[in-house]
């Protein structure tokens, strides 16, 4: 971890190696740092993997129970239900839902915890790639203290944490009104099942296009701004946009692609 003092001394180093190259026009252009494709296509994965937790146990513990759910929602001759806690029974199967999903969160599929080995290894390969870049450029070895990083990666661990459980959550709620309402209508089961077998195709496309874009928008934001970070610190005045020039990229930021700005 480099000092304050140490980073200047760095940072003063660099600009006159820069001013210098300039002079004899010989200034090379730096290897491109390519977007971690694969870290994405991961933490997609690993999106679609947490909401899938949801679906397994609406599949699993709701479907098969209507049948019985509609039995004691049932209105009896006399006016009466065959049984008036269905609703808490209703109620108990969704309570299961939630607590499968907490002790899932709590292990290897907690969204905290791959949001913040995502994090990390944005900024493990961003270094890596600076290091190459300046090497190239300049032939000096840098060091970069990473202290200010720190509250910036625990950001992105809290903020898509919370995106991806809010998935979770709003999918449940759906599935727990859908359900409610129909039994209060009279509904059989078997024309619940189909509602909820169909939103839970509907809900699969959604999903897969929503955790595309977490993974694809929050992964590429983060690279900016740990990119912008680590360059301050070196004493970067001035840089060149440059995108991915693929499909991921916005309209707005392949307009820019090539502009420099300081």
């Amino acid at each position: 971890m480099s000092s304050p003092l140490e980073l200047a001394i760095q940072s003063q180093q660099m600009t006159r190696l820069m001013r210098g190259q300039r002079k004899l026009g010989r200034l090379p252009k730096p290897p491109k740092d390519n977007f971690p494709v694969t870290l994405e296509r991961e933490y997609r994965s690993k999106i679609l993997e947490h909401f899938e937790i949801a679906r397994k146990i609406v599949r699993e513990e709701l479907i098969p129970n209507l049948p019985a759910l509609e039995r004691d929602a049932a209105p009896r001759r006399d006016g009466q239900r065959y049984d008036i806690n269905w609703a808490a029974a209703l109620n108990k199967i969704f309570s299961g839902v939630d607590t499968r999903r907490k002790l899932r969160e709590a292990g290897f599929n907690d969204p905290k915890q791959f949001a913040d080995d995502a994090a990390r290894e944005i900024a493990r390969g961003n270094l890596r790639a600076i290091r190459r870049q300046v090497k190239s450029v300049l032939g000096l070895d840098i060091f970069v203290n990473d202290t200010n990083l720190q509250d910036m990666l625990d950001s992105f661990g809290d903020e898509n944490a919370r995106l991806i459980k809010t998935m979770n959550e709003d999918f449940v709620t759906r599935i727990q009104t859908i359900t409610t309402q129909a039994l209060r209508q009279g509904r059989r089961a078997g024309s619940i099942e189909k509602e909820i077998l169909k939103l839970l195709g509907d809900e699969e496309d959604k999903t897969r296009k929503r955790a595309a874009l977490i993974a694809r928008d929050q992964l590429a934001s983060l690279r900016g701004d740990v990119t912008r970070e680590r360059q301050v610190q070196l004493g970067v005045k001035r840089y060149k946009w440059r995108t991915s020039l693929d499909v991921r990229v916005r309209k707005a930021h392949k307009d820019r692609e090539g502009d420099t700005f300081d």
